[in-house]
């Protein structure tokens, strides 16, 4: 037991090491490049770990932080309550699959960019229009990956339960539900990671009542160490939402063998 622990601390620690190492390079790098350059728009790294200190103790960052992924939650939430539905079925019926697949795969390879003007148009400004960017960025991706989930399921294992006297409920429940949840899971943690990334372009261009009026109080007060502090806290925010959705996505694969 001892001796277990021991190996399971041993590879702990040589998993966090890697990063680490290159985040104290990165933070040599540019400490020293900031502090050469003289330049007030670029802060060390230093003065940068202060503002971060003194906007999440201070409480600064907070209340705008709030504000923003609310547009995310809702977002993420309404697109995964109309993404996994549409996925299943054009995964299960190749009739609305053929009629559905031409706008998914235009929405996968078509850029946000030229959408916003049309959001603002049809919206206006405020939450709507930054849930829709969410769901702009998010839906396809629950959707492609769900009906591959349902496609992914052993043809073989729907025709036994056929065989069996399955009828369409049972076979959602017992065959296709389970073989297509990996796929769902994995669909649900890039959905929220583009779910993020909507919402912080939804904040820079659309709303800019959270972390985007922030950012634009701290640039117009020629605070660049806190611009700097904020954007080092979305990534943070990034990464823990990222470590979260993937271990919730381990608990739906299957076993190893």
């Amino acid at each position: 037991g001892t001796r277990r622990s021991a190996l399971r601390s041993s590879s702990g620690l040589w998993r966090v090491a890697p990063p680490l190492a290159f985040l104290a390079i990165v933070a040599i790098i540019w400490q020293l490049g900031a502090a050469n350059a003289h330049n007030i728009l670029l802060p060390t790294f230093t003065a940068t770990v202060s503002a971060f200190v003194d906007i999440v103790v201070g409480g600064a960052i907070w209340e705008p932080l709030l504000r923003s992924n609310l547009t995310m939650i809702i977002g993420f939430v309404v697109s995964a309550v109309i993404a996994v539905p549409l996925g299943l079925v054009m995964g299960r019926h190749l009739f609305i699959d053929r009629a559905a697949a031409p706008y998914v795969s235009l929405l996968v390879v078509m850029p946000a960019a030229p959408l916003l003007p049309i959001i603002v148009m049809m919206i206006g400004f405020g939450l709507s229009a930054g849930v829709l960017l969410v769901m702009v960025f998010t839906v396809v991706y629950i959707v492609v990956n769900t009906r591959a989930g349902i496609r992914s399921v052993d043809p073989r294992l729907v025709e036994m339960a056929h065989s069996y006297g399955a009828n369409e409920l049972n076979l959602w429940r017992y065959v296709l539900m389970p073989g297509a949840l990996p796929a769902i899971a994995t669909g649900l943690r890039i959905g929220l990671g583009r779910a993020f990334a909507g919402m912080v372009l939804a904040e820079l261009l659309l709303l800019s009542s959270g972390i985007g009026l922030l950012l634009l109080t701290y640039r117009a007060a020629n605070a660049s160490d806190h611009v700097f502090a904020v954007v080092v806290v979305l990534l943070v925010e990034a990464t823990l939402i990222s470590s979260g959705m993937r271990r919730l996505e381990r608990r739906f694969q299957p076993p190893s063998e």
